[in-house]
């Protein structure tokens, strides 16, 4: 079995970014326009449910390719 947690802690910020279910509608930074700021869905850190496990192995198995 695959332990997400230690996948996540292995992995820098921006590849946390790229596996992040969240990524393509977060802009990955804190945002204020006046009011309260608007942190991303990850600014606690990554959780195992937020992490896209397919594409994290479909990138591993391309790089084992080349």
């Amino acid at each position: 079995m695959i332990n997400i947690k230690k996948i996540i802690d292995g992995l820098d910020a921006e590849d946390l970014c790229r596996y992040c279910v969240h990524h393509d509608y977060c802009d990955d930074s804190v945002k204020c326009y006046g009011g309260e700021s608007i942190y991303p869905p990850c600014a606690d850190g990554l959780s195992e449910n937020d992490f896209d496990m397919e594409c994290y192995l479909q990138d591993m198995e391309e790089s084992d390719e080349t």
